[in-house]
């Protein structure tokens, strides 16, 4: 396109080209009209929503749906979840106001903050995705997992799960927020439209910084912290304890359903060096801080899930 014809456009024109000339344009981009439109439903608990609405889904077309959050109030674990009913394969991507990616599945065990990562669906790959840098560690040497029967798959909460494509945010609190749902299906479909508002059930939140750490408490009998990442970029702190423990050496194991599909991981703060769920337990020193992620920070990619998928423990015992 001439240069010229570009400045005509967007200094003479711009109301009328504004669809045509939105990618010549830099900052926010303001998302096109709804096909449909609703308010989330809740809070409802145990998750047993109901759908919001249906609408039809032109095979290989994006629908777009608004929905309105609602006055969330201030609690500071809360979700908002939109799902769709709908055949495998179906896309969803949830978008703010002013146009940014918040999330993205066509799963209902896990979503991501990228088309690609949304796209992925190899543990192995995901996992190589946010491997370490060179870093060595102590292991314990003993074997992972011993400790796992010890724990009740309960600890979490209720382990909610989705019907279909499914992404949760935590909406700012207060006010009614509007949210943009772009849905694509490769085939011709109605589909049930939900979205409700639910807590996390990851009881140690709000944990999201070392501020807000959770504390582990020395024991000769070791502690243990159940979480999840229920939603894009959750990052869970943990601080160990510098009593109680008998020595000045712990091991810390991580675990999380076989299923998983997330690449949680954990990592401490003093050196980076990071651990995945199945690895041998690693030592470290009374005092230490880490945090359990499914996210690079260093890339910007995440993933979470429903707490059925998402959980994860952490076991952490005197040496």
């Amino acid at each position: 396109m001439p240069r010229s014809f570009r400045v005509y456009c967007s200094a003479v024109v711009m109301t009328a080209f504004l669809a045509g000339c939105s990618v010549n344009v830099g900052g926010p981009q303001v998302p096109p009209t709804p096909d449909h439109s609703f308010t989330a439903q809740g809070p409802v608990f145990p998750p047993t929503p109901s759908p919001r609405g249906t609408v039809f889904l032109p095979a290989n077309q994006d629908v777009v749906i608004r929905v309105s959050s609602g006055d969330v109030g201030s609690d500071p674990r809360r979700l908002l979840v939109f799902e769709i009913e709908a055949t495998p394969g179906t896309r969803l991507e949830v978008r703010s106001a002013t146009n940014q990616l918040l999330g993205a599945s066509r799963s209902p065990d896990f979503w991501a903050s990228s088309v690609a990562e949304a796209g992925a669906s190899t543990p192995s790959a995901a996992a190589a995705a946010v491997a370490p840098a060179v870093v060595t560690r102590a292991s314990s040497g003993r074997e992972p997992g011993l400790r796992r029967a010890d724990v009740d798959a309960q600890a979490i909460g209720v382990q909610w799960t989705c019907v279909g494509p499914c992404v949760a945010v935590r909406p700012p609190s207060g006010a009614s927020r509007d949210y943009f749902l772009y849905v694509r299906s490769s085939t011709n479909q109605n589909v049930g439209v939900l979205a409700y508002r639910f807590a996390e059930q990851d009881l140690n939140e709000p944990n999201d910084s070392l501020e807000t750490a959770m504390f582990l408490a020395g024991s000769t009998g070791g502690a243990v912290a159940i979480g999840a990442i229920e939603r894009l970029f959750d990052s869970d702190w943990f601080e160990i304890g510098t009593g109680g423990w008998g020595s000045g050496l712990v091991e810390v194991e991580l675990t999380a359903p076989a299923a998983d599909d997330l690449a949680i991981y954990l990592e401490f703060l003093s050196d980076g060096f990071r651990i995945f769920p199945g690895d041998e337990p690693a030592v470290a020193e009374v005092g230490e801080r880490f945090v359990v992620r499914a996210h690079r920070p260093e890339a910007g990619a995440a993933r979470a899930g429903p707490a059925s998928d998402s959980r994860y423990t952490v076991f952490v015992d005197p040496l």
